[in-house]
């Protein structure tokens, strides 16, 4: 995935979490349900992005 999908991604975890460091830990931390990836390494496609995006937590 292109530079624009991590920044969407970035900005999107920081809305979600309110925190730039818990936005951070999110994005570097392995998640069970990407199967142990960390999101930040999870996003190739678009659709991957769409997928790490709807385990954040909602607004």
């Amino acid at each position: 995935m292109g530079r624009h999908g991590g920044c969407r991604m970035t900005s999107a975890t920081n809305t979600a979490f309110r925190d730039p460091a818990r936005s951070q830990l999110f994005l570097n931390s392995a998640h069970p349900k990407l199967a142990g990836r960390r999101p930040i390494e999870a996003c190739g496609t678009e659709a991957d992005l769409r997928v790490v995006l709807a385990h954040l937590p909602k607004s």
